[in-house]
């Protein structure tokens, strides 16, 4: 498979030893999430981390967790490419304040919904946080 090229149009947020951003692929425009570590000099055990999230995520309902398009190597750097659904961090969402029982309880069913298919996958995610959930504009 051929190496995609991308533009990234803004930073999103860091999440521990990660910085995501959002771009699109330069060929159709397609928006996507771009997840790159956030030292230029990443331990191993880092790219070890995001090449276990692009194989880890191959194999889950697409329904449930982001889309991975690609794992690039480009100048000694990697870069895991997501599909873009245009959601928003759950952890951005709670800095508007509270939110509604309807709301909270369909994104709660969301996410132990995405982890029943995480774990049905013989997977365990171990940094369940607001800053690794994002929620879909279109179906919560």
């Amino acid at each position: 498979m051929e190496t995609p090229s991308y533009t990234i149009a803004s930073p999103l947020c860091v999440t521990g030893d990660f910085r995501v951003y959002r771009g699109s692929l330069t060929e159709n425009r397609t928006p996507i999430l771009i997840k790159v570590p956030a030292s230029p000099r990443p331990v191993p055990s880092v790219v070890q981390r995001l090449e276990h999230e692009y194989e880890i995520a191959r194999a889950l309902d697409p329904s449930r967790a982001v889309r991975p398009l690609h794992l690039e190597w480009r100048a000694g750097m990697v870069a895991l490419l997501l599909e873009d659904s245009g959601g928003q961090f759950l952890a951005d969402l709670l800095k508007s304040g509270p939110m509604a029982v309807a709301r909270f309880l369909q994104i709660a069913i969301g996410i132990s919904e995405a982890l029943v298919e995480v774990h049905r996958n013989g997977f365990v995610h171990k940094d369940i946080n607001p800053r690794n959930v994002i929620i879909d504009p279109g179906d919560g």
